[in-house]
């Protein structure tokens, strides 16, 4: 653990920034960008009160961001040239992209309380809002020739488009059933099997970041 935690915060660097954002991984901005004007929408419904609660949303998901634009699958270059075998190597890969995730994932639960604090709590609203944030924690920086480009951007569109409609029916009075229903089918029957081709990138990505050859390429 100790040492996950040390690569972690080592990740935060610009140089990890500036590779990432060069290697055309502006997409997560994008959504970053979509989901503070709906925060904005707060002043008109519910005042500058709750727009600071509400910050604290915006601010977990831009460190959340900011966290997948820094953090590659690929490890630091001194375990590549230590003596670890590409099991031993692989194991690591995994465990930084687990420990990542839940960082993550503890982050935007963070987050998503803030914003029900808010506005007002809806248990349907948060718990799909809360697997949204499972599937952005998941995400990984992506290359222009990457089998990853196509997933991560269709998650961040649908995560974009289905978490703003849910914080649209957050500042309503009252939660539509039908409108819950329809996005759920939306989740289920569009974003799980997109998830589900992702995870399979994504395991590839992860097993091509243990090989030293593979990430000098």
């Amino acid at each position: 653990m100790k040492y996950l935690m040390r690569d972690y915060i080592y990740g935060w660097h610009w140089e990890n920034f500036k590779a990432s954002y060069e290697h055309g991984n502006s997409a997560i901005f994008n959504f970053l960008a979509v989901q503070l004007i709906f925060v904005a929408q707060i002043i008109k419904t519910a005042g500058w009160a709750q727009l600071v609660i509400a910050s604290g949303y915006f601010i977990s998901l831009a460190i959340c961001c900011l966290s997948i634009f820094t953090h590659p699958a690929e490890l630091r270059t001194m375990y590549y040239v230590c003596p670890l075998t590409t099991n031993e190597r692989e194991k690591l890969v995994r465990n930084s992209y687990i420990f990542r995730v839940a960082v993550h994932m503890l982050i935007l639960t963070i987050g998503n309380i803030f914003m029900m604090m808010a506005v007002r709590f809806s248990a349907s609203v948060f718990i799909y809002i809360t697997i949204n944030a499972f599937i952005i924690s998941t995400l990984l920086p992506y290359g222009k020739k990457d089998g990853l480009l196509s997933y991560v951007m269709a998650l961040i569109i649908i995560c974009t488009i289905t978490d703003c409609w849910q914080f649209d029916i957050l500042m309503s009075s009252f939660t539509p059933i039908i409108e819950e229903r329809f996005l759920y089918s939306i989740m289920v029957l569009i974003e799980f099997p997109v998830c589900i081709g992702y995870a399979r990138q994504v395991k590839r990505k992860l097993k091509s970041a243990a090989v030293y050859e593979e990430v000098v390429l």
